[in-house]
C-alpha cells in the first residue's frame, strides 16, 4: 500500500484479466479493491 486513503499500485498483467480482485496483506488480512487507473504500456494499475 502506498497511501494511508488504500491506494495500491500492481502490474497491469496481474489483474488486466480478473473478474475480482482480493488484496492480499502479510498480516492475513484481505480486502476487495476496484481498478482505478491502468495503462497497458507501461504494465501498472491503481487500486483501491
Amino acid at each position: 500500500m502506498i497511501d494511508p486513503d488504500g491506494i495500491i499500485i500492481t502490474n497491469n498483467h496481474v489483474i488486466e484479466e480478473a473478474d475480482e480482485i482480493v488484496v492480499n496483506f502479510s498480516d492475513g488480512s484481505k480486502y476487495d479493491a476496484t481498478v482505478i487507473g491502468r495503462d497497458p504500456k507501461t504494465d501498472i494499475a491503481v487500486l483501491k
